[in-house]
């Protein structure tokens, strides 16, 4: 069994609260910007959760998934996923307005790979992908908010 991974990233950006949260359940743009993002869809919507196919690559994988994520907009975002390379997954996102103009982003990731054969690079591309993730939404917020 691989070990359970943990990061915790925080940025604050100057933008409203409600748009910074609906720029992250954007899922389905998600490969326009995002690195290592190939492909993202909602497979289905159930009120206020998302059943998303997302495909992750680099490194010379690529690597398809579900995860469920429930939205409670504008305060926060939860995604799980149990399916290959994941043993789980488990991602928050949470947003704190700070002020009218100005938002502080707090993203968690907590997750653990499935098998041995190719953990060792599966991780290298999720830590790299989740690192990365933080930035990419920044720079997407000063281009599509300002």
């Amino acid at each position: 069994m691989t070990e359970l991974r943990r990061l915790d990233m925080r940025r604050t950006l100057p933008f409203p609260r409600d748009d910074v949260f609906d720029l992250v359940a954007d899922v389905e743009c998600y490969p326009e910007y995002l690195p290592g993002w190939q492909a993202a869809r909602i497979l289905e919507r159930d009120g206020l959760s998302l059943l998303v196919e997302q495909e992750l690559g680099g490194f010379g994988i690529r690597q398809r998934f579900n995860t469920r994520a429930q939205l409670e907009r504008p305060t926060q975002i939860t995604i799980e996923g149990h399916q290959a390379p994941f043993r789980s997954l488990h991602q928050t996102w949470t947003f704190n307005a700070l002020g009218e103009r100005s938002t502080e982003v707090r993203f968690q990731v907590e997750y653990a790979l499935r098998g041995r054969l190719l953990s060792r690079l599966v991780d290298k591309l999720c830590q790299h992908v989740f690192r990365e993730t933080m930035e990419a939404f920044a720079r997407r917020a000063r281009v599509r908010l300002r």
